[in-house]
């Protein structure tokens, strides 16, 4: 039987695995080669199957750690998905994509993505050399593999522009998205000087287009792939939703079409829940310095104040 949501988004993320051959200083899971946390085939196929109930949802999204870490069941997994009528797209470091022949290779074995997006910045390419991404672009094209396009996450706006233009002088007309660095995670690790400071909390007056599930591999669920690690620590944190493994998909998507915080999110961002709680009791809440353009950062600062949430709660009459 299918249950019908009225959900906002049509997608869902999964993290099969914390693993990963690198180790980004900007990491916001503090995933890298000593991490063991994945999620087995059949485990994941019986989220799959839950998936497939909610008949809105259309969008499979693959992350980690690195994907392409266990090949097998990356494919194992995105046929499954294929097989239930998902379209599945898979985020990757390009890592092992170390010449054309092991990336002809590699690309033969996965089958069935409907995009591919490479993540590729300044962070990465300590580990993994562009010229890794340029053999990965050039063989997708050649093989017609699946849409594609790169991931730039950068902690100034300056690091952005130079790596737009290390990109568009290597590879033409490619789809790039960009993400500002929140100081979570390994992140938190970096210096203020680092990052280009707003003066303002409202010059973020945007809302955010992420909060749709995003499931780690121990099946804990969250609204969106933010500061999970003060989702998970503060009670009544709207962005943690429960256990996948404890709470069929349904339910937690009910809980999440239910919290009036992330229905409010939705329509007004973080600048809205600031502009909601702008008064003199949660003024250096509200004012603590945000990175750049970046509602990410607003959003945790304002969501991890135990005092504030209270608030929120109360204010918006949430369950």
């Amino acid at each position: 039987e299918e249950t019908s949501i009225n959900f906002f988004q049509d997608r869902i993320s999964f993290a099969i695995t914390l693993k990963c051959p690198l180790s980004c200083r900007h990491c916001l899971v503090n995933c890298g080669p000593k991490r063991k946390e994945s999620i087995s085939t059949q485990q994941m196929f019986q989220w799959l199957r839950q998936v497939a109930k909610i008949n809105i949802i259309k969008y499979i999204s693959i992350t980690g750690g690195e994907p392409f870490y266990d090949l097998k069941k990356l494919q194992l997994i995105i046929g499954r998905a294929k097989k239930l009528g998902f379209k599945i797209g898979v985020t990757t470091s390009a890592y092992w994509a170390t010449d054309k022949k092991n990336t002809i290779k590699i690309l033969n074995k996965i089958k069935g993505m409907s995009w591919i997006m490479i993540s590729s910045d300044k962070y990465h390419q300590n580990f993994v050399p562009f010229k890794n991404v340029i053999n990965a672009i050039q063989v997708i094209k050649k093989l017609k593999t699946c849409e594609y396009g790169i991931n730039i996450t950068y902690a100034k706006i300056k690091e952005l522009k130079e790596w737009k233009d290390k990109i568009s002088k290597k590879l033409m007309l490619i789809k790039i998205s960009s993400f500002p660095i929140t100081p979570v995670g390994r992140a938190k690790n970096f210096k203020k000087n680092e990052f280009n400071y707003d003066s303002s909390w409202k010059n973020c007056n945007y809302i955010c287009d992420n909060l749709y599930p995003y499931v780690l591999p121990n099946g804990d669920t969250f609204a969106c792939c933010g500061d999970i690690r003060s989702a998970m620590e503060i009670k009544n944190n709207p962005l943690y939703l429960g256990n996948l493994n404890k709470t069929p998909l349904p339910s937690l998507l009910d809980r999440m079409m239910k919290n009036a915080i992330v229905q409010f999110l939705r329509v007004q961002g973080p600048f809205g829940i600031a502009k909601l709680c702008n008064r003199k009791k949660f003024s250096k809440i509200i004012n603590q310095p945000v990175t750049k353009k970046n509602i990410c950062h607003l959003c945790c600062n304002l969501l991890s104040n135990k005092n504030l949430l209270t608030f929120l709660h109360q204010k918006l009459k949430t369950k």
